[in-house]
């Protein structure tokens, strides 16, 4: 995933959440945690899930070689004051709006599925919990290289046979 996209998710997840972007980071980050409420977003678990696509550019002998590729998108809220669970749910609701959905694929990113989402309060000490909601988030997206490929400029074959083989010398750039 490119690092114009990690940052469309953020802001977009932000927006979703009904947070500032400051509230939303990237987890295991060596830094400290926001204020509450604040969001983590974690990436994991990529692989890609078909065959690569290889694609022409204007200059022909560079190409394109993107491949399909799923990850999960662990999104974990932290709030005292109101309840994870339903920001958490209405954010992933909002993912199959429409206007969302078009957003996200000007940026070649799909949201296609959501787990289940979890309340997971923790005790702080003998009196105070700490409210936690969490769904891991199922996104498609390309990964992209560029290849060069060095384009055969001869192929000379002189008809004769060795040992029941026909040599074929083959020049390159």
């Amino acid at each position: 995933m490119t690092s114009t996209q990690c940052k469309f998710i953020h802001d977009l997840m932000a927006e979703l959440l009904g947070l500032g972007k400051n509230k939303v980071v990237w987890a295991n980050q060596n830094m400290p945690k926001p204020g509450k409420p604040f969001a983590t977003l974690r990436l994991y678990s990529s692989k890609g899930q078909a065959h690569e696509e290889i694609r022409k550019t204007d200059k022909s002998d560079v190409y394109r070689v993107l491949t399909p590729t799923d990850a999960y998108l662990e999104v974990q809220l932290y709030d005292d004051a109101t309840s994870p669970y339903e920001q958490v749910e209405a954010m992933v609701q909002s993912l199959w709006r429409p206007t969302i959905a078009d957003r996200c694929a000007a940026m070649r990113i799909a949201f296609f599925d959501a787990g289940d989402i979890l309340q997971m309060d923790a005790p702080l000490d003998n009196t105070r919990y700490e409210h936690r909601a969490v769904v891991d988030l199922n996104v498609r997206y390309h990964r992209m290289v560029t290849d060069v490929i060095d384009p055969i400029t001869e192929v000379v074959i002189d008809g004769r046979t060795v040992d029941r083989s026909l040599p074929i010398d083959v020049k390159s750039e």
